[in-house]
């Protein structure tokens, strides 16, 4: 942060109460606010939307409203402003106008990272720009709001268990895979699938033995929310990748790991959503792998040497003394 005092009013954020485990403790990035309203939006109620849209279409206006002003003008209640900042993450009031000030200070210095307003005929450098600060967003959003009590807890539960089923629907589906190979690389014995049937009856198989991945982007997917309900109820950890803290999917879960991306208009289920989701998977593969740093070492080791015979050798500089490059 540039200024102490601003760092103070947005820095930490303890949410207490019942729900204080689906808000955890985190740091805003600078000048994100907008990015993290616009990320946020889709998983919050109608009274809270009202509020947000608001905020979006007039941030500047907002940073001389007092409270009421503002829910007056979005039709909304004083009690949904304070609830909207603690749905995003930040300790008040307060906090959402020094964020939203700062992002307009430097909103001159990038263009908006709303992938809705792409136009017909948009340029194609407008285009990539956009495209790739969305993206950059969704990183920087989910890694600010990544509990890591609950990484570590879900990581003591794969070293206990070593084993794990992952399921995910559509566009879901290749994170998924790339987790289960991940972990298996990792010594944890793991099945990816899209079929519902397939993991319940792994769960059966392994009834609370395992640990149960559901990786799902709104957290309101019926198969998603029935297959958590089912692992739930035979005493099997449910660890829930998804956007929504208070989600159907969240609040079946044992332990939840949050996302942050915007996705709309020509975007609507763009990358931006999977690359906040495979952020999720390498923090929690890398996290799990540095238990015992030495074994892990030395397994990738033996595993580098296991697949060295398909190999081809390097041309040029980069090859190793002695190797023979492919154009000799």
């Amino acid at each position: 942060m540039d200024d102490p005092q601003l760092t103070a009013q947005l820095g930490v954020v303890a949410v207490r109460g019942p729900s204080s485990a689906r808000y955890p403790e985190r740091m805003l990035p600078p000048s994100d606010v907008l990015a993290l309203l616009r990320a946020r939006r889709s998983s919050l109620p109608p009274a809270l939307v009202r509020v947000t849209d608001y905020v979006l279409e007039h941030p500047s206006a907002v940073v001389d409203m007092s409270t009421s002003q503002l829910a007056h003008a979005a039709q909304a209640s004083e009690a949904a402003v304070s609830r909207l900042c603690e749905r995003v993450g930040l300790p008040g009031y307060p906090a959402l106008k020094s964020g939203l000030a700062v992002s307009l200070s430097r909103v001159a210095d990038r263009p908006s990272v709303n992938v809705a307003t792409i136009d017909e005929n948009a340029d194609p450098r407008a285009i990539i720009d956009v495209v790739a600060r969305s993206h950059r967003d969704a990183i920087l959003l989910t890694a600010e709001g990544l509990d890591p009590d609950e990484i570590s807890a879900v990581c003591e539960i794969l070293r206990e268990t070593r084993t794990a089923i992952v399921y995910a629907l559509a566009s879901s589906a290749p994170v998924a895979e790339d987790l289960a190979t991940k972990l298996v690389m990792a010594g944890v014995s793991a099945t990816a699938t899209s079929d519902r049937h397939l993991a319940a009856a792994l769960l059966a198989r392994y009834p609370g033995r395992c640990g149960l991945l559901i990786i799902s982007t709104t957290g309101y997917t019926q198969d998603s929310v029935s297959l958590a309900e089912v692992g739930r109820s035979q005493g099997t950890p449910v660890i829930a990748v998804t956007s929504d803290p208070e989600s159907r999917l969240a609040r079946a879960a044992t332990h939840v790991l949050r996302t942050s991306a915007y996705e709309a208009g020509l975007r609507s289920g763009g990358t931006s959503d999977r690359m906040a989701q495979l952020l999720v998977v390498d923090v929690l593969v890398t996290v799990l792998r540095t238990a015992d740093h030495q074994a892990e070492v030395a397994a990738m080791h033996r595993m580098d040497e296991a697949v060295s015979p398909w190999k081809l050798p390097r041309p040029g500089p980069s090859a190793s003394p002695g190797t023979p490059s492919d154009r000799e």
